[in-house]
């Protein structure tokens, strides 16, 4: 009896009035969604195929059902000639036919313009009367799908996940009223999300707007909007990032016996935009490494366009393709972090950065680049405002980072466990 309980398809959380619905049952893709649509060609001479909007995988945010239109391209088909694709209309879903990355997906729930999407893109539209289309998309996003729809793909040179095969993926599904009320309380969280996202791009937004306010324009040498108590404390000076007072380049070099991995730093755990470090997964076996001090500035010398910059918060070891920048008595640490923390800087070395695939910043061209500064209170005060923006910022991505994963967490319950029904 209790090997029969343990097979049933039935999730961990119920809503209420489902407690004692029974157990799901578990469907074929065909028989839920009987539509699965791979292109047709599109001959140039169809002039009613003209003027739609192309949608291919790359406009599908991974692991999401975003539908980034904005990304998307107006075409022609008498400038490709012939196109093989489909027309997709509100409630279908797009699934990529690309296994890397496997699981792009996309519901469409509604669309305002025409829009076709390439041959990378298969469409599913569902049998309304027996599945919530929505409630796919979100099935799509766990690990069951994923690791079933990644086994089918297939083929030679380039592997793709046929109509065929993708047919055959068994879908759980349960009666229509709790597919809704699934669906409603998921996208309702959507909609938080999507809510607090709009929130972390307005701080963003601006705090980009207030750098450009406070810190003088490209020829200025003084800022558009200054604090009330330095407006008449003159202009703000000149220098180049590698003179003495301004800042120095460390190169004092540390063994790397006795350097716990917590105080280790290398391209590889200096985030991206600007957004700090993580853990290193690894310490280099041999070698040695650039001792640096709390507030140094590093930044990533490989591929700067990724813009790896970060205030050390603590004392360590940073990898040799990491450049340690040290603030000197003209200049406040966490000011000039600002100035290096700036797309202005990143698009400076990248003029001067050497090699196609992994560009490497040159450190000479790097210290002759140009620096304007006022007074240290006055640098105190800038450095002050951005750091509680930035403070701002974090509590905001982690507070959608907490409710994404409570978004998991309510996934992982409201489907049945892929071990319920195998």
């Amino acid at each position: 009896m209790s090997k029969e309980i343990k097979n049933m398809i039935v999730p961990r959380l119920r809503f209420p009035e489902f407690a004692t619905r029974g157990e799901w049952k578990e469907e074929e893709l065909i028989k839920i969604a009987p539509t699965l649509l791979d292109g047709d060609w599109i001959e140039s001479k169809d002039q009613s195929k003209s003027g739609f909007r192309l949608i291919q995988t790359g406009n599908i945010g991974i692991g999401e059902f975003i539908l980034k239109k904005e990304n998307a391209r107006y075409i022609s088909i008498e400038t490709f000639g012939r196109l093989r694709c489909t027309e997709i209309f509100p409630g279908d879903c797009l699934i990529s036919r690309l296994p890397d990355p496997i699981g792009r997906s996309c519901f469409v729930p509604n669309i305002l313009e025409r829009m076709i999407t390439a041959v990378d893109c298969l469409i599913v539209r569902f049998d309304k009367q027996l599945v919530v289309p929505y409630l796919f998309i979100l099935y799509s996003q766990t690990d069951k799908y994923f690791k079933e729809i990644k086994s089918l793909a297939s083929g030679s040179t380039r592997e793709r996940i046929s109509k065929e095969h993708l047919s055959q993926v068994r879908i759980p599904i349960t009666q229509l009223d709790e597919q809704q009320k699934i669906a409603d309380c998921l996208s309702s969280l959507d909609e938080l999300i999507t809510a607090q996202n709009q929130q972390l791009e307005a701080l963003k937004a601006h705090k980009k707007g207030l750098m450009q306010q406070l810190f003088p324009a490209e020829g200025e040498t003084v800022p558009q909007l200054r604090f009330g108590e330095f407006r008449d404390s003159g202009e703000w000076e000149e220098d180049a990032l590698g003179e003495k007072s301004i800042a120095f380049f460390v190169n004092e070099k540390m063994s790397l016996d006795g350097l716990e991995l917590a105080y280790y730093v290398s391209t590889e755990n200096l985030l991206p935009n600007y957004q700090g470090k993580s853990l290193s997964s690894k310490l280099p076996l041999s070698g040695s490494a650039t001792r640096f001090k709390r507030k140094d500035i590093l930044l990533s010398n490989i591929r700067p366009y990724l813009k790896k910059v970060w205030l050390a918060i603590n004392d360590g070891g940073a990898s040799n393709d990491v450049i340690v920048i040290r603030a000197d008595s003209k200049i406040d640490a966490q000011f000039l972090s600002f100035l290096l923390k700036n797309d202005d800087f990143i698009n400076y070395i990248m003029k001067g950065a050497e090699g196609v695939k992994m560009p490497r910043g040159d450190k000479d061209l790097i210290k002759l680049y140009r620096v304007t500064f006022p007074k240290k209170e006055e640098q105190q005060k800038i450095a002050s405002c951005f750091s509680s923006l930035d403070e701002l910022i974090t509590a905001q991505t982690e507070k959608i980072a907490a409710l994404k994963l409570h978004k998991q967490g309510l996934m992982q319950g409201l489907f049945p466990a892929a071990n319920s029904y195998k």
